[in-house]
């Protein structure tokens, strides 16, 4: 509900290198943290599951996932995002090679 808004607002690409610096500085933040400091571990923790949730966001999918398998939404997930990252970076004339690519490890 906050990154899906944000990328339509300001762009995938920002609000993704955004969620990936979230993601590594609460990594590298709970590798340093102490473990007798549970209380920072979950915070941590949540800023964690912040940075990585925005996959599903930035994917523009993530309203028609409450009604779905779980499998589904890993493959719709997988689907929509890889289809966002790969129209941001591709031509339209090399756009139909990548996803060709993009579509055959899922079959293999």
């Amino acid at each position: 509900m906050f990154w899906g808004p944000m990328s339509d607002h300001i762009g995938r690409r920002p609000t993704t290198a955004a969620c990936l610096a979230l993601l590594a500085a609460s990594c590298i933040g709970l590798a340093l943290v102490p473990t007798d400091a549970y209380w920072l571990l979950m915070v941590l923790r949540c800023f964690q599951a912040a940075g990585s949730a925005s996959t599903i966001a930035i994917g523009e999918q993530a309203r028609m996932f409450s009604r779905m398998p779980w499998l589904t939404v890993v493959i719709l997930v997988y689907y929509s995002t890889g289809a966002g990252v790969i129209g941001d970076i591709s031509s339209r004339e090399e756009r139909g090679g990548f996803f060709g690519l993009f579509t055959l490890g899922p079959m293999v």
